[in-house]
């Protein structure tokens, strides 16, 4: 497997220690990030909100207090989750994956509803073409809308694609798919992707629809007209909801 198609994090649990110890050893690592004892502050005041009116010393004080009772005994070390993303070399330090979505999307409340936050976790949504489409499966990552993406693109980063995709220049000739997952596994390391790198076409638009994951919501952001009325017809078939943006042109 080449280094441009590589796109899923590794995970690593806290008791791991000689996996993390040869990963480090053997130059994988580039960069480690721990910030694991702020993300733990950051539980503590978003499981109680009333302390933010206290003074900043007292505040810190009771979220610390709060902070070593919730980790029972635990050193920072024994606790939460190591996240190693290979394409870049930086291994993260995380809660665990309950809490990390509970600290993550604390400021979407209410605008999205703990239920309703719950409903969207099991969506299954498609979007195809990648350009004007990035920015809609990062939002959705960003958001916590849904916990299966199919995202599906044939077409390669070019030049000309970067007025409406958030990239880096060192990545022009990175599939779009690609770029796409890794984008999203460094906003949820969690959440499940599967590719289509050849797009959507009469031969899989069955799968890419239903198959294992079947759908709940179709975003359209491709720019072939035949395959934008062969998307409508079978997601018609289905009784399948389609969104599209319309492009500028």
């Amino acid at each position: 497997m080449s280094a441009e198609s590589v796109w899923r994090p590794v995970f690593f649990g806290p008791s791991q220690t000689e996996e993390l110890s040869r990963l480090r050893s053997e130059g994988g690592v580039l960069t480690v990030h721990d910030t694991l004892r702020d993300q733990l502050l950051g539980l503590m005041e978003a499981r109680s909100p009333r302390l933010r009116e206290l003074p900043a010393p007292e505040r810190l004080r009771l979220f610390e207090a709060d902070m070593s009772a919730h980790l029972d005994g635990r050193a920072l070390d024994e606790y939460g989750t190591w996240v190693f993303y290979p394409w870049s070399g930086e291994l993260v330090h995380l809660l665990p994956e309950e809490e990390y979505f509970e600290v993550r999307l604390n400021r979407n409340l209410n605008k999205i509803t703990a239920a309703e936050r719950a409903q969207l976790a099991d969506f299954t949504i498609g979007v195809v073409g990648l350009s004007v489409g990035n920015a809609i499966a990062l939002t959705l990552a960003q958001e916590g809308v849904g916990g299966h993406l199919k995202l599906a693109d044939f077409d390669l980063l070019e030049l000309g694609n970067m007025n409406r995709i958030r990239a880096g220049t060192h990545q022009l000739g990175l599939k779009k798919t690609v770029l796409a997952a890794r984008q999203i596994f460094e906003i949820n390391p969690w959440l499940k992707i599967t590719l289509f790198d050849d797009g959507v076409n009469a031969d899989n638009v069955d799968e890419f629809l239903g198959g294992d994951h079947p759908l709940d919501v179709l975003v359209d952001e491709c720019d072939s007209v035949e395959i934008k009325y062969l998307l409508r017809e079978r997601a018609r078939a289905l009784g399948l909801p389609v969104v599209m943006e319309a492009s500028d042109r």
